[in-house]
């Protein structure tokens, strides 16, 4: 893909605003010289396994390009990366950006190798998947765009052992599932998020997972369900990032609403966001059933290690 047909999809899906068809052609187009250039596809997924590690499960080659065709996943992020990039642009000559779980594209930065130069923008890529680190260094040697990488790691994001010869002014990272399950987005901020420069952000900055409690709904229209936020459970902020086994305890008033639900909305940067069944890592998630009436606590604790999950107990 030459540089300005890469800067035509990525201009669609920067300003296409609401345009599916402008955002999705964007997308396709991306997607279709890159699955070519690496040989790796958005194929059946029927018997492609997650990778296991202490710290959480990594996507396959094939499941990280899957990702890419979540238009509101990939739409989202670019925006709030590139509201990031203009932001530090204003202030350093050169921009560095860590990427870590960059997959087989490192989708979320390599469009903008058709708007910014190297003397710009510098990247760094962190991937733990052999298949996929091999895919990126191919892809970046296909576009000829091998100028912007400073470095690219076959290692796991997680080490805390890691170092590097500089810090950054932008970190991403992309390693989750709606509710933070299975992943390892948790521990990948916490263990980053040292290497960010004074006023540097991470991406997303912020990922919130909130409690309600909704009512019975149209499975064709299950937004306008009645539901009462009962809380905050988790609060993965990059600027604090809780300790592991942390817990909230969130009161259940008396209601009539009978589903427990968990809503995951992701803060990217700026405006930019994902909320509620915008995207497959925005659906709501039912934790329970709640038929017993009386008034009862709920003691919420993130669980880390090799199955990241949020984990609730009632107490009365």
């Amino acid at each position: 893909m030459d540089p300005a047909h890469m800067k035509s999809a990525l201009e669609n899906i920067l300003y296409g605003k609401d345009d599916f068809l402008k955002i999705s052609s964007g997308i396709e187009q991306l997607y279709a010289a890159w699955s070519q250039y690496t040989n790796v596809f958005a194929g059946d997924l029927t018997y492609d396994t997650m990778r296991n590690t202490s710290r959480g499960k990594v996507v396959t080659p094939a499941q990280a390009a899957h990702c890419v065709k979540d238009l509101a996943r990939t739409t989202h992020f670019l925006r709030g990366i590139h509201l990031a990039i203009l932001n530090y642009i204003k202030k350093y000559d050169q921009v560095r950006i860590l990427y870590a779980g960059c997959g087989p594209y490192a989708t979320l930065l390599t469009p903008f190798t058709a708007l910014y130069s190297p003397d710009q923008l510098a990247f760094t890529f962190i991937e733990i998947e052999p298949v996929s680190y091999h895919a990126v260094l191919k892809l970046y040697e296909k576009c000829r765009i091998t100028a912007y990488l400073e470095e690219i790691r076959l290692t796991d994001a997680t080490d805390p052992t890691i170092s590097f010869p500089h810090n950054f002014h932008i970190i991403i990272s992309e390693t989750m599932q709606v509710g933070l399950n299975n992943e390892c987005q948790v521990p990948i901020t916490r263990n980053l998020s040292r290497f960010l420069t004074p006023g540097g952000t991470f991406i997303p900055q912020r990922i919130t997972l909130d409690v309600y409690l909704v009512g019975s709904y149209d499975t064709l229209r299950p937004d306008t369900a009645e539901k009462l936020l009962l809380g905050t459970a988790y609060d993965l902020d990059f600027k604090k990032v809780p300790p592991e086994g942390s817990t909230t305890t969130l009161e259940m008033p008396p209601s009539s609403l009978e589903y427990l639900q968990l809503f995951t909305e992701i803060y990217l940067f700026g405006d930019e966001r994902l909320t509620a069944r915008q995207s497959g890592l925005t659906l709501p998630l039912t934790l329970d059933r709640y038929v017993d009436r009386r008034p009862a606590k709920i003691h919420f604790t993130y669980e880390e290690g090799a199955m990241p999950k949020l984990s609730f107990e009632y107490g009365f």
